[in-house]
């Protein structure tokens, strides 16, 4: 480790972090029990490591004190989820499984942050320079995300996902036995630009369920009724798109009249997507303790939170919620229609999806969409 680079953690602790030279590695700052604990675990914490190497558990490469002015200093060495130089992380999730304050915040004004979309550097809340050129209006700020945040679920092939799934009840049920709770999944989001093939024609024969990746995306449950809107600007509902249904009719009665096409509709030529995920689980030495319920209690009975949505929880029941939220994104026993058809097409079909790989935002040539296994 040649230089650090010091910043205060994101975190909800207020810990001190500093980053290796290369970026591989953490220093980050912990009380005198997060120490004391993590050197009584230290042995079983080795031993399931090297029975579980594909453990998603932040790893620790050492435990220091240091005597400083008087005061004694205790710090851990770690391995940094996010060092890949290579590729944009766009999406960072912090995910526990409840929802009670548990969305993202803003940075304030004044600090100078990292646009998630275009990776630049600007300063928030300032009006000059504050112009995204990868979206509509300003720079968004890539802070950590939260439960409440994520809407997309993930994109891995079923076997990946379940086994991904396999492993981290394997975690969760380590730190249970341990008495740990209030971990997260650490997740990042690589996203990259896919460049739509000519070949794929809207208005004819091509568009139907053998192309559709979630054919409920752009067909509806019956056809559009046609509206003077419609008819004045030539856009319908989604269900347009489809060849049946295409031809909006003036008088269903009278078979002699030209059908009027929807003329609004235009081909993106470039659709943007999740190429490669990052995973691992942080914050895993905190202990269902005195603060932690009298936490519990004080949002329960004083501020009449909603007891289920805490992140304040005994251990058995968080690695409980934990592990049904992790199902819930990864889609682990999912049976519906439109995630089988999905799978069904890309296993039928392998060599004929119409999308082909354009550039993904670090300007590099995206690879095959794959679940990065990272770890702390």
């Amino acid at each position: 480790m040649k230089t650090t680079k010091e910043r205060l953690s994101e975190g909800a602790s207020g810990a001190f972090m500093f980053f290796s030279e290369d970026q591989q590695l953490i220093v980050k700052s912990m009380s005198e029990g997060e120490a004391s604990f993590l050197q009584s675990i230290a042995a079983d914490y080795a031993a399931f490591l090297l029975t579980h190497p594909e453990s998603l558990l932040t790893r620790f490469f050492g435990c220091h004190s240091v005597h400083l002015y008087g005061t004694m200093f205790h710090f851990v060495v770690m391995s940094n989820l996010f060092s890949d130089h290579t590729k944009i992380i766009h999406r960072r999730y912090d995910i526990k499984g409840s929802w009670v304050n548990r969305s993202a915040k803003q940075p304030t004004k004044g600090k100078k942050v990292t646009c998630r979309h275009c990776n630049g550097k600007y300063v928030f809340g300032s009006v000059e320079g504050n112009v995204c050129p990868l979206r509509v209006g300003t720079h968004e700020p890539n802070v950590i995300l939260k439960d409440n945040d994520l809407t997309q679920k993930v994109r891995l092939d079923p076997v990946v996902a379940e086994e991904l799934y396999d492993q981290i009840t394997k975690d969760a049920g380590f730190l249970c036995n341990h008495g740990i709770m209030d971990y997260s999944l650490l997740m990042g989001v690589h996203n990259v630009e896919y460049r739509v093939s000519a070949d794929i024609d809207l208005s004819g024969p091509m568009l139907d369920n053998s192309l559709l990746l979630n054919p409920n995306i752009t067909r509806g449950s019956k056809p559009a009724q046609p509206t003077a809107r419609n008819l004045s600007i030539g856009v319908g509902d989604s269900t347009l798109l489809d060849n049946e249904d295409s031809d909006v009719h003036l008088d269903d009665d009278d078979d002699t009249r030209a059908p009027i096409r929807a003329t609004g509709t235009r081909k993106a030529n470039t659709v943007v997507g999740p190429s490669c995920y990052y995973f691992g689980i942080i914050d895993i030495l905190q202990l269902w303790n005195f603060d932690k319920k009298l936490e519990r209690n004080t949002k329960v009975l004083l501020l009449r939170k909603d007891p289920d949505g805490l992140s304040a929880l005994p251990p058995t029941k968080y690695k409980d919620r934990f592990c049904s939220k992790m199902a819930d994104i990864l889609r682990v026993g999912v049976h519906d229609e439109a995630y089988k058809a999905v799978n069904m097409w890309d296993e039928a079909e392998p060599n004929t999806h119409h999308v082909v790989p354009a550039t993904d935002d670090a300007g590099l040539e995206p690879r095959e969409a794959t679940s990065k296994r990272l770890y702390l």
